[in-house]
């Protein structure tokens, strides 16, 4: 049989693809392991070398509701697609992160229970299936990672010194602040990047209270670097304390089509809609803020816009 005729770019990458999955489902012990979840207990050098002969994968799939290859082969005949289970198709968003260095995770229909963080990512990016049918959902338990900045802060997607692209999902903080102080939805710690098509809610505590907190987007930094993050297509509701956050000078923020809806009349708490302060600038433009209202007189004071000096271009 002759191999000329074949794509050799093809196949080397999948061959590639095969030798890094080896090393991926190596049980700790040594050896490969089986679908059973049993291993063959071949000497761990063999998987040490497959790894360093293949590849890393660039692009994962995750569905919360496979556990094995044969979820997964049912979603490759329907999609045309080669995945295999345990390298390019995963159960869970941790797992998938820590099979990758970089690149994209498409994150299928489903609600993921648990704080997102990923950590020191240059080219990092979940696309959802939808607002309506992909959800990052914060647990009910208290999440371990946080940064400080004014207090410790807990986000459900924390992006950590990254470089960061999420698109068509919602975060949901379910109204878990009691158990999350400082709860926010999407965090840009020291990172840059984009939401696109994002719903975020219920970033709150329950019920509903005078605590300072709960924030759907932030961006902020600690230190001397620049940081630029757009925001397109998002809506941002039942929030308690802040729509947006956007702090410190060298963070710009472009806001395009932001639609941030308050808690309506309310004698409870002090809302702000899209809020840039202590030197962060960008736009605003076809966006809107509604429902920040108080009734109480001392409450008199709401923003649809906090900014120093003219930070501000709409």
């Amino acid at each position: 049989m002759s191999l000329s005729a074949l794509d050799n770019v093809q196949y080397k990458t999948e061959i590639g693809n095969g030798a890094y999955w080896i090393a991926a489902t190596q049980h700790t012990g040594g050896g490969w392991v089986y679908s059973n979840g049993e291993h063959y207990p071949e000497i761990s050098s063999e998987n040490t070398c497959a790894a360093s002969k293949g590849f890393v994968p660039d692009e994962v799939w995750v569905d919360d509701s496979w556990t094995s290859q044969s979820n997964v082969d049912l979603y490759n005949t329907a999609n045309n697609l080669k995945l295999v289970w345990g390298y390019t198709a995963f159960g869970s968003i941790p797992i998938a992160m820590s099979a990758m260095s970089n690149g994209t995770i498409h994150l299928l229909a489903g609600v993921y229970l648990g704080q997102i963080h990923p950590i020191g990512y240059t080219n990092f990016t979940i696309i959802g299936a939808g607002p309506d049918s992909t959800i990052i959902r914060a647990p009910n338990t208290t999440m371990p990672h946080i940064y400080f900045a004014g207090g410790p802060n807990r986000p459900i997607l924390f992006l950590h010194g990254s470089t960061a692209h999420i698109s068509n999902l919602t975060i949901d903080g379910n109204a878990r602040g009691a158990n999350n102080s400082r709860m926010i939805g999407v965090a840009f710690w020291n990172s840059a990047g984009s939401l696109d098509n994002v719903r975020i809610i219920n970033v709150r505590d329950t019920p509903l209270n005078g605590n300072q907190q709960g924030v759907g987007i932030s961006v902020n930094h600690n230190d001397a670097n620049q940081y630029y993050v757009s925001v397109n297509n998002v809506t941002i509701s039942g929030f308690q304390k802040n729509g947006t956050s956007f702090t410190g000078a060298g963070t710009t923020v472009d806001c395009d089509s932001v639609n941030v809806i308050g808690q309506g009349p309310t004698t409870v708490v002090v809302q702000n809609g899209i809020q840039y302060s202590s030197g962060a600038i960008g736009t605003v433009t076809n966006s809107s803020v509604t429902g920040i209202d108080g009734l109480e007189p001392s409450m008199s004071l709401r923003v649809f816009c906090c900014f120093n000096r003219h930070q501000l271009t709409s």
